[in-house]
């Protein structure tokens, strides 16, 4: 007879065949009421029934006397490991609460100089921009001073030509010399104004490359960023994961119904919760708080 059931080496050979032999005689009894048409079969179907049910009791009962040996001695190694993993994993906690203590007060002490360096370099820079706007206000005097002088020599040249004019239509020899006289003075005012509005625009173009040098340097004065001063160790590094809590379930729907956000008004946290993770501090809504939690990990 061809067994119906592996063969193992942690059951008895005995066990193991009595019960293959007592499959077989079931499974042979199954075949002739397989299917029920007279109560004769109806009968020999309830008894093997019982008789399987039987087998199935006895097959348990032979489970459990193999099975509980070795389950109370798992239960007992358990039980005395469990004593020097809980005390390695106090400490664990208690060094990494150390270790987490120290590394946020550097990063106190970093933001404490980063705001330092941060004002440091606001006042620079407000002084150099404030440098900067006195150099534009130079200029735009001195482009006041450029445009008047050059309407000043526009004047000089339209009195020039005017005497200019009067001396070449002068019918008599003393009108045409004081004509060309004051023609003369015309053309030494203009050729002043000229000197005058150069002089402007010089005055401006400078004080407009000193504004704009200006400008550029404070838009390069930025504050030297602070490194943290904690000592990076091996192994050690820090995880921060978020996630939201609900605290007010009223305004967390109410946001849901005016915002057409119906997908999420029944406050799925599982769902919420992808989202704070993928927008982090960014994530706002009512009622939902956004809760951020840093984790020590460690590798051996």
């Amino acid at each position: 007879m061809e067994p119906l059931l592996m063969r193992t080496s942690l059951i008895p050979i005995e066990t193991q065949e009595k019960i293959n032999q007592e499959i077989v005689s079931l499974v042979q009894g199954f075949s002739t009421v397989s299917s029920i048409e007279n109560p004769p079969q109806h009968d020999n179907a309830v008894a093997l029934t019982k008789s399987i049910k039987t087998l199935a009791k006895s097959l348990e009962d032979e489970r459990d006397a193999l099975v509980r040996p070795k389950n109370n001695e798992v239960k007992e190694i358990n039980l005395w490991f469990r004593e020097p993993q809980d005390k390695l994993e106090n400490l664990e906690k208690s060094l990494k609460r150390a270790i987490q203590a120290y590394q946020a007060k550097m990063e106190q002490l970093r933001l404490e100089e980063q705001r330092k360096r941060d004002e440091e370099a606001r006042k620079e820079r407000e002084k150099i921009e404030a440098q900067a706007r006195a150099q534009r206000e130079k200029e735009d005097a001195a482009r006041r001073a450029e445009e008047e002088a050059r309407q000043r020599q526009e004047a000089a040249k339209r009195a020039q030509e005017e005497a200019e004019r009067r001396a070449r239509e002068a019918v008599d020899a003393e009108t045409r010399q004081r004509a060309e006289k004051e023609a003369e003075a015309a053309r030494k005012q203009a050729a002043r104004a000229a000197t005058e509005e150069l002089a402007a625009k010089q005055k401006a173009d400078s004080a407009a490359s000193a504004a704009a040098l200006k400008e550029n340097v404070a838009e390069m004065v930025v504050p030297i960023v602070v490194q943290s001063q904690a000592p990076k160790a091996q192994g050690i590094h820090t995880v921060v994961t978020y996630s939201g809590s609900l605290i007010d379930k009223g305004a967390a729907i109410r946001f849901c119904l005016e915002n057409n956000k119906l997908h999420l008004i029944d406050l799925n946290m599982s769902i919420i919760n992808k989202m704070v993770t993928a927008e982090k501090e960014h994530f706002s809504m009512p009622g939902i708080e956004v809760v951020k939690k840093e984790d020590l990990r460690c590798r051996p």
